[in-house]
């Protein structure tokens, strides 16, 4: 319990630190309230695999958390890539109010990072092409 506190604190820190110097990118969606963004800066490649932060952001906040009864207004997820085999996963996610206070977090270990496939035409699908070109671009 306390491992799982302090990784959840670690990941925010470091949450904080990819937002500083963040480049922000939008994502098209079909979804008119929700807006998908990518953090470029934030993108990393460690062979075929790419992680990066995400975030979504709902023009008018439609789900409650189950817990605090508080709406949720964003989520942020550090997600992992694999630009090959074309799946998908996350490390971190957390969920935040309408002002901006943390309503969730919750932090996969690295060797157990659930990846499924990517399906085409998908937001998801957007992000990969994304990503996997600025990993592909910087190394």
């Amino acid at each position: 319990m306390k491992l799982r506190l302090f990784c959840a604190l670690a990941a925010l820190s470091a949450a904080s630190v990819a937002h500083a110097a963040a480049d922000w990118v939008t994502i098209k969606a079909n979804d008119a309230n929700v807006t998908f963004y990518v953090d470029k800066a934030s993108v990393r490649a460690e062979g075929a695999l790419v992680t990066f932060w995400e975030s979504m952001v709902f023009a008018k906040p439609t789900r409650k958390d189950d817990v605090s009864g508080k709406m949720i207004k964003e989520k942020r997820v550090y997600r992992v890539m694999h630009c090959i085999n074309r799946t998908q996963g996350f490390r971190y996610g957390a969920t935040y109010s309408d002002n901006g206070k943390l309503i969730e977090a919750l932090t996969v270990d690295e060797g157990h990072v659930d990846m499924a496939p990517v399906a085409a035409g998908s937001v998801a699908d957007g992000e990969m092409n994304l990503v996997c070109d600025v990993a592909a671009r910087s190394q």
